[in-house]
Order: C-alpha cells, then structure tokens, then sequence
C-alpha cells in the first residue's frame, strides 16, 4: 500500500480530537453530536481538497490519489469510533460482549478508494450482539450518513463471517482483503487468524474457477471487447476489475504473495510485473478523472469528457492524430496489455497447480501430438520452449491447427508467443507462413476468435505491419 506523504495535510486526527475535547466540555449529547459533525464535515472537505489539489497539479498519479482517499476516511472513521466511545457511549470496563472493531473490507481494504466510491465496512463482534454495539454502531452509522459519505456495511460476528463466506463468493472475497482499521485490534486478529484456518479448507480450483466465471459473466454482459468507444473502466474487459481478479487469484493461490515478491522468487518476469501496476496506475488515475469531471461514482469514459481528459493527462495533438485519439489510443493498449497479463497469471497459476498435482484450468483427460504439437484436452501446447526459435513457422501454425482442431491456446503458449515476436520478422516473407495466413483468412470454419487471438499476442502486428498501425486506433469525431 502506498505511504501517504505529508499527512498531516490532508487531516490532522490528534489535533481534532483535541478540538472536539475542548468544544464539547459541558454540552448535552445533542450538542456533542452537532459540533461533531460540523468538525469532521470541515476537515473532511478540507482533507478533500488537499487531495484532489495534489492530484490536479500533477503531483499525484492514480496511486498517490486513491491511497490518500482511503487515509483520509480511516481518520475519519477512527475519530468517530474514538468520539463515540469516549464522549457518548463510555460506561466504564467494556465486557468481552461490547467489544467492536471497525474493518475495511473489498477495495477499501487494498487501501484503495476513487472520490465517489463507497466505504466497505465490517462492524466486527466478538459472539454475540449487544446494546452497547447496536447503539454503538447505529452511532457511527448516522454520523456517517450526515457527512454524506457513502457506506456498504455489514454487521457480523467472528462466526457469522464465517458462515456467510461458505455460501457467497463475494463475501469471501471482500474478507480476504479485509484490514483493521480502529476498535479492539485483539478481536481483528482473532478473526483473521481463524479466517486464515478457514482458508485452508477451500480449494484453489473451486476459488478460481468461481473467479474466472464471473470474469466470463461480466465480459458478456458487457460485450466481451475491450474496444468500445465509451468503455466503463472498471467494469468493462481489459479495466481495472480485471486486475483485481488477477489480484485475488494471485493472493489465493500464491498465499499473499505480491507480482513483485513472485518476479523476485523468479516466478513471473520483473518486466511483468512493473507492466502489471503500470497498466493499474494509468487506468486508477483515468478513473480519478472521470470521477472528478463527473462530481459522482460513474466509471464510463464518455465521449463528453474523453477529450477533457486527454489534456488534463498531458496528451498533445500529434501528425494524424489528435490528442484526444492518442489517449483513448493509450487506453485501448492498456487494455490489451490487462489481456496479456491476464494469460501469463492463468500461466503461471496453471503450472503452480501443476506442481501440487491438484489440477490444471484445462482439464486433461488424454494427450495426443497434432503436426508437431501437443494436445492436452481442449488446448494446445508445445514440446518445448525452443519451438518457436528453431522453427518461427510454428508461430502462425499453432494459431491454425487451434483453429482447424477448435483448441485454445495454452496460457503458457499465449505468453511464449509474445515472448517470441522478435522472430515473426523471418517469416513475413516465407511462402508456407504466408499460405498459413491465407487458409486461416480463407476457412470455412469460423476463424474470428483465433484472428483475435492473433492480435492480442501480438502476432498479427508483427506479422502484418501495416495492420499494427491501426491496432487499437479510434476517430474521436465521426464526421
């Protein structure tokens, strides 16, 4: 999580405790309750400002921004927990029953928040619910509700939790992102300890096949194309929910592992991962704009502010094109990029499984060899890592025996392919790759999604340069 700079300019939590002491000293609870609202509400707005002050100017990109949102709400939430409980609700030694912790939980979790995003809140309880923690957090909840800050909350005991994320995905996945935020630390580690155990208990097959189905689910709902004109940015393919799905399988399955720590164990390419939080960056700081622009939560990069946002990036007109064009440009290639990185995960998260013996993404029932490649199940792969440089033709063969045999790619085929297309420039004028090409244009057989395929690898711009020109280009005026 990124470290916030100079914090105390967007919110000083000691400073405004003291405030509140002081100005509430012999006032009703009515009065309290008053003052506390109009001081947080200053210091939420002036903590606002700060940010969005860093972040125009420049001096933020979309990490620095969504890390100082999150800051500025934690010590938000930490005043009312601590106002509430000294001010308006102190009765003294609390019983094991009263105790309440405050945790953050999904993106808010990550420490990740955009301007109009909701808190996701967990009020924890050790076993049971009382009318110190029903009063408690009715409290914190209305106190919330007059800042005019948006919440998702649940209340939820260490079991409860538990339960719930048996049943429900999303639930579970919200907890595994889960982090302390104030109230009885004790009780957070207590709960995080056993959620840790219950962990253990659920498959990483059942975990990534529920992901890799919503994925699916929502690409559908959505058009399953990364390139649409006014594309939603988190939700849409190749956006920011994309990453967090490979986030999450990441974390499952390499236990808490970051991209960086697996590209220092030589798991994934250093290079891999810098790409990995580039492509997050740019897309966190797109929607940061869209936020802003918008005054509300609204992830669609529509056509009324694309080109706002294109000179508040810095983008400048170029020859041929105008920089509004080269933004959307930019982010049409992020998005193939999010592609790209999501079949080196599923590569590397195959070959892990692999390793335990557990399973594979493809199911693998048989292996047979179809024209010098081998055939596991429903994909295709190759003998060896040096298929492609003792023999480049192989780089656009595969592509047509998939095609002629309705095989996916393996992952990690996808990735030695773009590994490998320094050496597409020696078949450009070879006579069987060029007949290769034409039978793939020319078949009877459906040929879209493996054309598809061949451009998001790479293959095709590399093979048909003229064609790489184009790739991910838009008109931003149609007439």
């Amino acid at each position: 999580m990124y470290k916030v700079k100079i914090p105390r300019k967007i919110i000083y939590r000691n400073y405004l405790l003291e405030k509140l002491n002081e100005k509430t000293i012999k006032k009703n609870e009515k009065e309290k309750r008053k003052i506390l609202i109009d001081e947080l509400m200053c210091s939420l707005n002036d903590g606002k400002k700060e940010i969005r002050d860093r972040f125009e100017n420049h001096k933020n990109r979309g990490f620095e921004t969504i890390a100082e949102l999150s800051y500025l709400h934690d010590q938000i939430l930490r005043v009312i927990f601590e106002f509430a409980t000294t001010k308006i609700f102190n009765h003294g030694v609390s019983t094991t029953g009263d105790k309440l912790c405050l945790v953050a939980l999904g993106g808010f979790g990550r420490g990740e928040l955009a301007p109009g995003s909701d808190l996701d809140l967990l009020f924890l309880l050790p076993y049971k619910h009382t009318p110190f923690t029903e009063n408690l957090v009715e409290y914190i909840l209305y106190v919330l509700w007059d800042l005019d800050i948006k919440i998702g909350h649940s209340v939820r005991t260490v079991d409860e939790n538990l339960r719930y994320a048996k049943n429900d995905m999303t639930i579970l996945t919200s907890l595994i992102e889960s982090r302390w935020i104030w109230g009885d630390q004790e009780l957070y580690k207590k709960f995080h300890s056993v959620f840790q155990s219950f962990l253990m208990g659920i498959s990483d097959k059942s975990f990534i096949k529920a992901k890799l189905k919503e994925r699916e689910e929502r690409h559908l709902k959505h058009g399953d194309s990364r390139y649409i004109l006014e594309p939603d940015v988190k939700e849409y393919k190749g956006g920011l929910r994309d990453l967090h799905t490979l986030t999450w399988i990441i974390k499952y399955v390499f236990k808490n592992k970051s991209l960086f720590e697996l590209a220092e164990d030589n798991v994934i390419n250093l290079s891999e991962a810098h790409k990995f939080y580039k492509s997050l960056n740019f897309l966190w700081t797109v929607r940061i704009h869209i936020h802003y622009l918008n005054y509300r939560s609204d992830n669609r990069l529509t056509f009324d502010i694309q080109r706002s946002i294109s000179e508040r990036m810095g983008y400048k007109e170029r020859q041929g094109a105008s920089a509004v064009e080269r933004f959307m440009r930019h982010y049409f290639l992020v998005a193939k990029d999010v592609g790209k990185l999501t079949r080196v995960v599923l590569s590397l998260v195959d070959n892990q499984m692999e390793n335990k013996n557990i399973f594979r993404l493809k199911n693998i029932f048989w292996v047979k060899k179809i024209d010098g490649f081998i055939v596991k199940g429903n994909s295709i792969d190759i003998k060896s890592e040096n298929d492609f440089i003792d023999d480049p033709v192989k780089l656009i063969k595969i592509f047509y025996v998939a095609l002629l045999n309705n095989l996916s790619l393996h992952p990690k085929v996808i990735k030695l392919i773009s590994l490998s297309l320094g050496h597409v420039k020696k078949i450009r004028n070879d006579e069987e790759a060029n007949k290769i090409f034409i039978n793939i244009l020319t078949s009877r057989i459906e040929s879209e999604s493996i054309l598809r395929l061949m451009n998001e690898t790479g293959f095709l711009s590399s093979f048909f340069p003229d064609f790489g020109k184009v790739v991910a280009q838009m008109q931003f005026d149609m007439y």
